[in-house]
């Protein structure tokens, strides 16, 4: 068990973080992965108590937006893509405005 009050210092190599403790002990750790866009989304939607059939959805409209910028992560676009995606739906694929709503949803929870 590592002792965190006797922390001598702390080593970054690599991805693996080796603690180095007062009595001269080394312990490797390495680095929690950070979790992946769908499971961030089914945190979210846990949260909020929303049911699966929606998170279905949600994951539906999330790959598609994904997929309509050429594979870009959500995390790299902003409010003009998003404009630009509901935009294209409107326009090309003549969507009803509620379907635009529930992509608007989807696109602000994947950013």
């Amino acid at each position: 068990m590592v002792d965190y009050f006797r922390l001598t210092r702390l080593v970054f190599t690599s991805k693996i973080l080796f603690i180095h403790t007062a009595k001269g002990n080394c312990y490797a750790q390495t680095p929690k992965p950070a979790p992946k866009l769908r499971d961030q989304l089914h945190a979210i939607i846990r949260t909020k108590h929303y049911s699966l059939r929606t998170e279905k959805t949600y994951w539906y409209w999330i790959r598609y937006f994904i997929r309509f910028h050429r594979l870009r992560h959500p995390r790299d676009m902003a409010e003009a893509e998003v404009a630009q995606f509901l935009t294209w739906l409107a326009t090309h694929k003549n969507v009803a405005a509620a379907t635009q709503n529930q992509a608007a949803q989807c696109a602000g929870i994947s950013l």
